[in-house]
């Protein structure tokens, strides 16, 4: 239960740090995308003491937070304190160290109904340590060692892993190549585990993959191949092993002057094992798009479109590796990152999401530029099963209809200063006719936090 309460409340993080951060630049070395890991974001924030003599930059930031989630018959009231540091020193003008420590305090204000939870953890551990190396004419760079590695919009793959990518532009086609490892990542927070035997022992898994893009006017075009590789030993008696392989292509970009988007399709193959431990064949895919309108209007106003979809099986038990019941697995599992409400956080599997929303900057007309930087995000969400006579991946809406719920999102973030920012977060699931009756309990959530950089 521990590990299941610390990684909720990442999810949490990970997610809403990315409503406060967008507009600052991030490191050359680092891609931002509209699914951003909080790392990423964060890093994004710091303000660097920078010594030009010796070409050494460091810095960090801390992050009080709290969330409080309820239903009718649990309730759970978190806080938790994120402090990092960091530091990257230039050996040339094209070769770099950086390293990164985290020390993540969590600990339990109210629990009812979660079981045996420790009241207080704290995780001490070496988020990153890389080295990055660029030719001058930055026609290629190479980046080895313990980072983010990220595909497309980050729903098949987006963490931290131990490994090395290369980057290679050129006039007429970019490419960018990547490996690595998972399993050297501490236990507690290793976001790629799904088997239990993942949990107990660390996620021993391999990635390696290429993405080739073109940037054609206003348009980013790519394609991309990902394999993973399950490293873990299985007893003869329980095979939970899953070997999985994506194929994908996208597109982002602006249509016009007020109009942005993006588009990805992903179809996954390869190697499950059933229930009874026979081997099933992979046939899974997955969509992931938005488009967002500018109007040329006080507060600056931005209407959100997005859809996202991940296939089903009609007899597969959630997201477990060994969840397919017989014959060919067409539920789609990733390793990456997916926001699609914080109230239900539904896992993209055997799922249909369709948001629409809003954002606006209440005090543009302000003489104070810290006032001018406050903004207010609102979404609904409704959700409908890919297959009606199964499940989602947490076990719920298990009634044979396709309505799941919906879901309601408002966000108020405050970025006072370019080293200062604060954030509160609401959200409220409704469930729909998918719940069998006695689970069709309303859920809520809250999240706040204050983010410094120093």
């Amino acid at each position: 239960m521990k590990r299941i309460l610390i990684l909720t409340a990442l999810f949490a993080i990970f997610f809403q740090v990315q409503l406060y951060s967008q507009q600052k630049d991030a490191p050359s070395e680092e891609i931002k995308t509209q699914s951003q890991a909080y790392d990423e974001d964060m890093e994004s924030a710091v303000k660097p003491k920078a010594f030009p003599a010796n070409h050494i930059q460091f810095g960090g930031w801390i992050t009080p937070m709290a969330f409080y989630q309820w239903d009718k018959y649990q309730k759970l009231a978190v806080n938790s304190i994120d402090l990092r540091l960091w530091l990257k020193a230039y050996i040339k003008n094209n070769i770099f160290v950086y390293a990164r420590a985290k020390d993540l305090y969590t600990g339990i204000l109210k629990d009812e109904g979660y079981g045996d939870i420790d009241k207080h953890n704290n995780l001490i551990e070496l988020d990153m340590l890389y080295a990055g190396y660029s030719t001058m004419n930055r026609s290629v760079s190479i980046a080895a060692g313990r980072k983010f590695y990220r595909i497309g919009t980050g729903l098949v793959l987006n963490g931290r892993g131990d490994g090395a990518q290369v980057n290679y532009y050129s006039r007429f086609i970019n490419v960018s190549m990547l490996g690595m490892y998972t399993g050297l990542l501490a236990e507690e927070l290793n976001p790629y585990g799904l088997s239990s035997k993942d949990f107990s022992d660390g996620a021993r898994r391999a990635f390696t993959g290429a993405t080739a893009f073109r940037t054609i006017l206003n348009q980013t075009v790519y394609a991309f191949a990902l394999a993973q590789f399950d490293l873990q030993k299985d007893a003869e008696d329980s095979k939970t092993k899953y070997d999985s392989r994506y194929w994908g292509i996208g597109s982002k970009g602006m249509i016009s002057e007020n109009l942005s988007y993006y588009a990805e399709a992903v179809y996954e193959t390869g190697k499950s094992y059933d229930t009874s431990g026979g081997k099933s064949s992979i046939s899974a895919f997955a969509l992931n798009s938005e488009i967002d309108y500018y109007p040329d209007m006080k507060m600056n106003p931005t209407v959100i479109f997005q859809y996202a979809m991940g296939s089903g099986d009609k007899d597969r038990n959630g997201a477990s590796p060994d969840g397919n019941v017989s014959d060919k697995d067409t539920g789609f599992i990733y390793f990456g990152t997916f926001s699609g409400g914080y109230a239900l956080r539904p896992y993209l599997t055997n799922l249909h999401i369709l948001r629409g929303g809003f954002s606006i900057a209440p005090m543009t007309d302000s003489g104070k530029l810290y006032l001018k930087r406050m903004y207010i995000i609102f979404k609904y969400s409704m959700y409908l099963k890919h297959k009606k006579g199964n499940s989602l991946a947490d076990g719920g809406a298990s009634e044979e209809k396709i309505f799941a719920g919906h879901g309601i999102d408002l966000a108020f973030k405050w970025n006072i200063y370019s080293d200062l920012s604060v954030f509160v977060n609401g959200a409220a699931f409704i469930p729909g006719s998918a719940y069998a009756s006695g689970t069709d309990y309303k859920r809520y959530f809250v999240f706040t936090g204050v983010n410094t950089a120093f």
